[in-house]
């Protein structure tokens, strides 16, 4: 029982951890983007 909790806990911290790497990456590419089109114009 304890080992599945754990497993559990693994699992989702590893899910959490690759949403919020996700959601970094699209955050800096947003930025890029904020800050290509000014310069374009």
């Amino acid at each position: 029982m304890l080992l599945a909790g754990l497993l559990g806990w693994a699992l989702l911290a590893t899910v959490t951890a690759a949403v919020f790497a996700a959601l970094g990456r699209a955050g800096l590419r947003e930025e890029e983007l904020h800050e290509v089109v000014p310069a374009g114009r």
